[in-house]
């Protein structure tokens, strides 16, 4: 969700082309040059990726295993693009940096719960890749 440069999307997209290729991969990224740019390095790498140029807000469910964003929103809303987006049972990996936990109590202050374990960056000493399973918003 919202892929940018590429970055961890296009990595992992090439490395599940080698270990798993019929893993299907799908960026979304609103910038339609930035969607350009993607499509353009997928075809340079020769690798099977579709990129949805569209708000990720606006896309039809998508029932992914797993879903991704780096820099792109606050933990709530990341949360509710997460539960949109994932089947049942589907892990959301968010990186996040020096304020993670903040933004983690944040989240569950908005009434989102879910099972949570922060890993921590190798290339940021402060920072967090945050696996989320169980998303769940309480309605009241």
């Amino acid at each position: 969700m919202g892929s940018g440069g590429g970055f961890p999307g296009l990595v992992v997209a090439a490395i599940l082309s080698d270990l798993q290729p019929e893993c299907k991969m799908i960026l979304i990224e609103a910038d339609k040059r930035k969607a350009v740019f993607l499509r353009e390095a997928a075809r340079h790498m020769a690798i099977s990726v579709a990129v949805h140029d569209a708000r990720v807000e606006t896309m039809p469910p998508l029932g992914a295993d797993v879903v991704s964003a780096r820099a792109l929103a606050a933990m709530p809303t990341l949360c509710a693009y997460a539960q949109r987006h994932l089947l049942p049972g589907g892990t959301a990996l968010f990186l996040k940096g020096a304020n993670h936990q903040a933004e983690i109590d944040d989240a569950t202050a908005q009434g989102w719960r879910f099972d949570v374990t922060a890993h921590k960056s190798v290339t940021d000493p402060d920072g967090a890749i945050l696996e989320l399973r169980n998303i769940q918003h309480d309605l009241g």
